[in-house]
Protein backbone atom coordinates (compact mmCIF):
# COMPACT_ATOMS: atom_id res chain seq x y z
CA UNK A 1 0.00 0.00 0.00
CA UNK A 2 2.40 2.68 1.31
CA UNK A 3 4.97 1.83 -2.00
CA UNK A 4 1.71 2.16 -4.28
CA UNK A 5 1.29 5.78 -2.55
CA UNK A 6 5.22 6.49 -3.12
CA UNK A 7 5.33 5.53 -6.64
CA UNK A 8 1.93 7.71 -7.40
CA UNK A 9 4.03 10.42 -6.32
CA UNK A 10 6.69 9.95 -8.13
CA UNK A 11 4.37 9.56 -10.94
CA UNK A 12 2.66 12.90 -10.14
CA UNK A 13 5.96 14.88 -9.70
CA UNK A 14 7.52 13.56 -13.04
CA UNK A 15 3.97 14.69 -14.59
CA UNK A 16 4.05 18.05 -13.11
CA UNK A 17 7.41 19.36 -15.09
CA UNK A 18 6.27 17.87 -18.00
CA UNK A 19 2.99 19.75 -17.84
CA UNK A 20 4.50 22.88 -17.29
CA UNK A 21 7.12 22.70 -20.19
CA UNK A 22 3.78 21.87 -22.36
CA UNK A 23 2.70 25.44 -21.06
CA UNK A 24 5.67 27.43 -21.64
CA UNK A 25 6.68 26.36 -24.79
CA UNK A 26 8.43 28.62 -27.41
CA UNK A 27 5.15 29.54 -29.32
CA UNK A 28 3.73 30.20 -26.12
CA UNK A 29 6.23 32.45 -25.21
CA UNK A 30 6.28 34.10 -28.77
CA UNK A 31 2.72 34.66 -28.68
CA UNK A 32 3.31 36.43 -25.33
CA UNK A 33 5.70 38.69 -26.58
CA UNK A 34 2.99 39.28 -29.35
CA UNK A 35 0.38 40.44 -27.50
CA UNK A 36 2.84 42.71 -25.40
CA UNK A 37 4.05 44.56 -28.69
CA UNK A 38 0.19 44.62 -30.02
CA UNK A 39 -0.76 46.03 -26.40
CA UNK A 40 1.83 48.69 -26.58
CA UNK A 41 1.20 49.94 -29.99
CA UNK A 42 -2.26 49.97 -28.90
CA UNK A 43 -1.64 52.39 -26.04
CA UNK A 44 -0.57 54.83 -28.42
CA UNK A 45 -2.43 54.81 -31.17
CA UNK A 46 -5.20 57.44 -31.16
CA UNK A 47 -6.12 60.48 -32.64
CA UNK A 48 -6.07 62.43 -29.66
CA UNK A 49 -2.04 63.71 -29.22
CA UNK A 50 -1.28 62.66 -25.74
CA UNK A 51 2.14 64.04 -25.78
CA UNK A 52 1.17 67.64 -27.29
CA UNK A 53 -1.54 68.38 -24.64
CA UNK A 54 -1.57 69.59 -20.90
CA UNK A 55 -4.51 66.69 -20.01
CA UNK A 56 -2.28 63.65 -22.59
CA UNK A 57 -1.80 61.65 -19.53
CA UNK A 58 -5.43 61.93 -17.98
CA UNK A 59 -6.41 60.63 -21.66
CA UNK A 60 -4.35 58.41 -21.77
CA UNK A 61 -6.03 56.75 -18.74
CA UNK A 62 -9.24 57.59 -19.72
CA UNK A 63 -9.27 55.96 -23.26
CA UNK A 64 -6.17 54.24 -24.03
CA UNK A 65 -5.38 52.24 -21.26
CA UNK A 66 -9.36 51.20 -20.78
CA UNK A 67 -9.97 50.62 -24.87
CA UNK A 68 -6.23 48.40 -24.77
CA UNK A 69 -7.71 45.99 -22.07
CA UNK A 70 -10.93 45.46 -23.47
CA UNK A 71 -9.57 44.46 -26.50
CA UNK A 72 -7.17 41.79 -24.83
CA UNK A 73 -10.69 40.93 -22.68
CA UNK A 74 -12.30 40.60 -24.91
CA UNK A 75 -9.88 38.43 -27.17
CA UNK A 76 -9.49 35.75 -24.27
CA UNK A 77 -12.92 35.39 -23.78
CA UNK A 78 -13.64 34.98 -27.18
CA UNK A 79 -11.10 32.14 -27.61
CA UNK A 80 -12.06 30.58 -24.36
CA UNK A 81 -15.86 30.07 -25.91
CA UNK A 82 -14.48 29.25 -28.89
CA UNK A 83 -12.34 26.44 -27.21
CA UNK A 84 -15.48 25.46 -24.64
CA UNK A 85 -17.55 24.81 -27.53
CA UNK A 86 -15.19 22.60 -29.35
CA UNK A 87 -14.55 20.29 -26.25
CA UNK A 88 -18.50 20.01 -25.94
CA UNK A 89 -19.12 19.11 -29.67
CA UNK A 90 -16.02 17.46 -30.33
CA UNK A 91 -14.97 19.51 -33.52
CA UNK A 92 -12.57 21.82 -34.35
CA UNK A 93 -14.70 23.61 -37.14
CA UNK A 94 -17.07 24.85 -34.27
CA UNK A 95 -17.12 28.40 -32.82
CA UNK A 96 -19.54 30.83 -31.48
CA UNK A 97 -19.71 32.50 -35.38
CA UNK A 98 -20.61 29.07 -36.86
CA UNK A 99 -23.05 28.13 -33.88
CA UNK A 100 -25.56 31.01 -34.40
CA UNK A 101 -24.43 32.43 -31.19
CA UNK A 102 -23.46 35.77 -32.49
CA UNK A 103 -27.25 36.28 -34.49
CA UNK A 104 -29.05 34.78 -30.82
CA UNK A 105 -26.97 38.06 -29.44
CA UNK A 106 -28.20 40.94 -31.55
CA UNK A 107 -31.77 39.02 -31.57
CA UNK A 108 -31.16 39.75 -27.50
CA UNK A 109 -30.12 43.59 -28.17
CA UNK A 110 -33.20 43.90 -30.36
CA UNK A 111 -35.50 42.64 -27.70
CA UNK A 112 -33.60 44.80 -24.93
CA UNK A 113 -34.32 47.71 -27.26
CA UNK A 114 -37.77 47.02 -27.87
CA UNK A 115 -38.66 46.70 -24.42
CA UNK A 116 -36.26 49.59 -22.59
CA UNK A 117 -36.24 52.42 -25.21
CA UNK A 118 -33.01 53.95 -23.49
CA UNK A 119 -31.32 50.57 -21.80
CA UNK A 120 -28.28 50.97 -19.84
CA UNK A 121 -24.83 48.80 -21.09
CA UNK A 122 -26.15 46.58 -18.17
CA UNK A 123 -29.40 45.79 -19.43
CA UNK A 124 -27.95 45.37 -22.77
CA UNK A 125 -24.94 42.94 -21.57
CA UNK A 126 -27.64 40.84 -20.14
CA UNK A 127 -30.36 40.41 -22.89
CA UNK A 128 -27.22 39.74 -25.27
CA UNK A 129 -25.34 36.83 -22.38
CA UNK A 130 -29.02 35.33 -21.94
CA UNK A 131 -29.99 35.38 -25.79
CA UNK A 132 -26.72 33.79 -26.71
CA UNK A 133 -26.82 31.17 -23.94
CA UNK A 134 -30.30 29.94 -24.68
CA UNK A 135 -29.47 30.16 -28.57
CA UNK A 136 -26.47 28.10 -27.64
CA UNK A 137 -28.51 25.15 -25.97
CA UNK A 138 -31.32 24.98 -28.94
CA UNK A 139 -28.11 24.53 -30.81
CA UNK A 140 -26.81 21.92 -29.11
CA UNK A 141 -30.51 20.50 -28.63
CA UNK A 142 -30.18 20.34 -32.47
CA UNK A 143 -27.47 18.36 -32.86
CA UNK A 144 -28.77 15.91 -30.58
CA UNK A 145 -31.31 15.26 -33.04
CA UNK A 146 -29.60 14.85 -36.21
CA UNK A 147 -27.33 12.11 -36.74
CA UNK A 148 -23.96 13.55 -37.78
CA UNK A 149 -22.78 11.39 -40.78
CA UNK A 150 -20.14 13.93 -41.37
CA UNK A 151 -17.71 16.83 -38.95
CA UNK A 152 -18.88 19.23 -41.78
CA UNK A 153 -22.71 19.00 -41.04
CA UNK A 154 -22.17 20.85 -37.45
CA UNK A 155 -21.23 24.04 -38.52
CA UNK A 156 -23.80 23.78 -41.31
CA UNK A 157 -26.68 23.52 -38.99
CA UNK A 158 -25.39 26.59 -36.51
CA UNK A 159 -24.75 29.10 -39.42
CA UNK A 160 -28.33 27.68 -40.97
CA UNK A 161 -29.93 28.15 -37.83
CA UNK A 162 -28.06 31.49 -37.31
CA UNK A 163 -29.38 32.46 -40.81
CA UNK A 164 -32.63 32.51 -39.86
CA UNK A 165 -32.02 34.23 -36.53
CA UNK A 166 -30.30 36.98 -38.76
CA UNK A 167 -33.81 37.08 -40.61
CA UNK A 168 -35.94 37.48 -38.20
CA UNK A 169 -33.45 40.09 -36.11
CA UNK A 170 -33.36 42.14 -39.36
CA UNK A 171 -37.27 41.81 -39.88
CA UNK A 172 -37.67 43.26 -36.49
CA UNK A 173 -35.40 45.65 -36.91
CA UNK A 174 -37.04 46.55 -40.25
CA UNK A 175 -40.26 47.10 -38.69
CA UNK A 176 -39.36 48.57 -35.52
CA UNK A 177 -36.82 51.03 -36.94
CA UNK A 178 -34.07 49.67 -35.21
CA UNK A 179 -31.46 48.05 -37.59
CA UNK A 180 -29.40 51.27 -37.59
CA UNK A 181 -28.60 50.82 -33.59
CA UNK A 182 -27.83 46.28 -33.86
CA UNK A 183 -25.48 47.60 -36.84
CA UNK A 184 -23.51 49.51 -34.67
CA UNK A 185 -23.23 47.41 -31.97
CA UNK A 186 -21.72 44.67 -34.20
CA UNK A 187 -19.08 46.84 -35.83
CA UNK A 188 -16.76 45.87 -33.32
CA UNK A 189 -15.53 49.22 -32.83
CA UNK A 190 -13.67 49.84 -29.30
CA UNK A 191 -13.09 53.55 -30.05
CA UNK A 192 -16.02 54.61 -27.89
CA UNK A 193 -14.56 52.63 -24.66
CA UNK A 194 -13.28 54.56 -21.85
CA UNK A 195 -13.47 54.46 -18.30
CA UNK A 196 -16.55 53.41 -16.61
CA UNK A 197 -17.82 51.63 -19.84
CA UNK A 198 -15.71 48.43 -19.80
CA UNK A 199 -15.47 47.40 -16.03
CA UNK A 200 -18.07 44.83 -16.68
CA UNK A 201 -15.28 42.99 -18.81
CA UNK A 202 -13.05 42.39 -15.59
CA UNK A 203 -16.06 39.30 -14.91
CA UNK A 204 -13.81 37.74 -17.44
CA UNK A 205 -11.26 37.43 -15.44
CA UNK A 206 -13.02 35.48 -12.23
Amino acid sequence: MLKNITQTNTGAEKSQPQFNKKIWSKHFLIAIGIVVILGLISLFTGVYDIRGQEDGMEMFFITRVPRTIALMLTGAAMSMAGLVTQLITQNRLVEPTTTGTIEWAGLGLLFVYLIFPAPSLVLRMTGAIIFSFVGTMIFFLFLRKVKLRSSLIVPIIGMMLGAVISAISTFLGLVFNMTQNIETWFVGSFAPVQAGRYEYLWLIVS
